[in-house]
């Protein structure tokens, strides 16, 4: 039976039910190509679907035809050990018309996962319902002239002991996590994340929030924000929302292109009357820069 039967057979299910992996046939680590449909968890919202992967690893792959995965309003999803990458329809209107990695609109639970090399309208995750998302990694994804390169949250996340690292934001906000909902960041690494300037159409659009950029509620705990980087406001963290940094670091993040006419926070850039909590929390410019900016820009 292929993973898509195994999909399909749990979508009917009127109960809880788990796909597993041969182990036999899953003694070294396998790539699951699609072939230009992405998979669907819908209908089951009887109980959870549980989806683990074998030790040995495997990836599922859009191989840049389609999105990867779609789990439905009141689906209940488990994942563990997946790794899912290459999401994206380069074929029909281009990646800015595709979702990218993973699209979750119901109940997620995604743990020692990798979430890698997608690019589309929203990168590697686009969470709209709840997601908790235990050591893993999103890293190497990409959004075009939207938000949210590595995750775009507009549901209720929760991350911990995890790593988003390396994904990019090209015309757009948010390289690293766009956030217009409720996050928690807990014991995780924000770094190496990019929002450059770039050409859309006629017009030049500058990238904001390298590392993060909120407009919900986002409280990070123990956790780091560093590496980041992006064209005119905050590098580390662009906030119009309510932020919240508990024993964390925000360091080393930086601005690319900011001057006089685009003043910016190189660390954390608090605008439009946004709320910023900090308690036990560093917050550090790089000592040298092209582009140096201060750790902060507030405005009223």
């Amino acid at each position: 039976m292929s993973l898509r039967d195994a999909i399909d057979l749990a979508n009917r299910s009127l109960g809880p039910i788990s796909i597993g992996f041969d182990p036999s046939l899953f003694a070294t680590p396998k790539v699951i190509r699609l072939n230009g449909t992405e998979l669907n968890l819908s209908g089951n919202t009887f109980g959870a679907i549980t989806l683990a992967g074998p030790a040995a690893g495997v990836t599922i792959s859009g191989n840049k035809q389609s999105d990867v995965m779609t789990i439905g309003r009141g689906v209940v999803a488990r994942l563990s050990n997946i790794n899912i990458a290459d999401g994206g329809d380069i074929n029909a209107g281009g990646p800015i018309f595709s979702t990218g990695g993973l699209f979750n609109n119901g109940d997620l639970t995604l743990t020692n996962s990798v979430i890698s090399n997608n690019e589309g309208s929203f990168g590697g995750i686009i969470n709209t319902g709840r997601a908790v998302i235990t050591r893993s990694v999103i890293s190497a994804n990409q959004t075009q002239n939207q938000y949210g390169g590595g995750i775009n949250n507009s549901g209720v996340l929760t991350l911990n002991q995890s790593t988003v690292s390396g994904n990019t934001a090209m015309y757009a906000n948010g390289a690293g996590i766009y956030n217009d909902g409720v996050a928690s960041i807990n014991d995780s690494t924000i770094s190496g994340n990019m929002a450059p300037v770039g050409l859309f159409g006629e017009t030049f659009t500058y990238g904001r929030g390298g590392g993060i950029d909120n407009l919900g509620t986002i409280t990070l705990t123990n956790s780091t924000v560093s590496g980041n980087s992006s064209d005119i406001r905050g590098a580390g963290i662009e906030n119009l929302g309510i932020v919240t940094l508990d024993d964390s670091t925000v360091t080393d993040n930086s601005i690319t292109v900011g001057d006089g006419a685009h003043p910016a926070g190189g660390g954390i850039d608090n605008v439009n009357g946004a709320r910023l909590v900090i308690a036990n929390t560093i917050v550090m410019a790089p000592s040298s820069r092209a582009h140096r900016s201060a750790e902060w820009r507030w405005t009223a």
